[in-house]
């Protein structure tokens, strides 16, 4: 049974995981669950309307989603044999996985749902927060898991490919509202800084340049 799973003959019998991707998971299990429990808080002392109950009970579920999402991804991203191997699970461009209507239950296709989301929030708060920042505050637990969870997959590059144009724009919005934002907000306020280095990690990880796109881009140029 190992040897025909080894050599490919029983594609439907898994590998068991090392101790690195176990370790790695539970690692990152317990941050996740640690700043979750920091975002209900906020969540309950922030929202004031139904309507920010509302949004803000979305984008936490949709946090929690993404941790677990991104625990696996990693993991499996650790433990892989080689670049590639396997593409159930990869992150994709969100408008590539509608088009082509992936299986539901392939994980990188609710993942790149999860990354359009949080960098569409990102850009509308930085927005907010730059032409309208009155009593407006800095989700940092919200969007600590996201966007520490994406940024170290933009270093395993073999677990995703090039980021959408759509996720290249909100990302691309997001990074340039980070110094206005910090000037606004002066180097003194922590918050505003911490803030800033979370869209950094999160847009920047959209923006990374991946094997995948170095070597689209070569064959366009050709």
């Amino acid at each position: 049974m190992a040897l025909a799973a080894r050599a490919g003959v029983l594609p439907f019998v898994r590998r068991r995981p090392g101790a690195v991707p176990i370790a790695a998971a539970g690692l990152a299990g317990a941050a996740s669950g640690g700043v979750l429990w920091a975002q209900l808080g906020f969540l309950a002392e922030s929202s004031r309307t139904a309507l920010e109950w509302a949004v803000g009970g979305l984008l936490t579920v949709s946090a929690g989603a993404a941790a677990v999402l991104l625990g696996g991804a990693i993991a499996r991203a650790i433990g892989a044999p080689a670049p590639g191997a396997d593409a159930t699970g990869v992150l994709r461009p969100a408008a590539a996985i509608v088009r082509a209507r992936a299986v539901p239950g392939d994980p990188g296709a609710w993942l790149a749902l999860a990354r359009l989301l949080f960098l569409f929030a990102a850009a509308a708060q930085c927005l907010m927060l730059v032409f309208d920042a009155r009593y407006r505050d800095f989700p940092l637990a919200l969007f600590a898991v996201p966007a520490a969870g994406f940024a170290l997959l933009a270093l395993t590059p073999h677990a995703q490919r090039p980021a959408g144009v759509e996720e290249r724009l909100l990302a691309m919005v997001t990074v340039a509202a980070v110094p206005m934002v910090a000037v606004q907000e002066t180097l003194a306020n922590a918050h505003a800084l911490a803030w800033c280095g979370l869209c950094l990690l999160l847009g920047g990880a959209a923006l990374w340049p991946t094997p995948a796109g170095r070597r689209t881009r070569e064959h366009e140029h050709a």
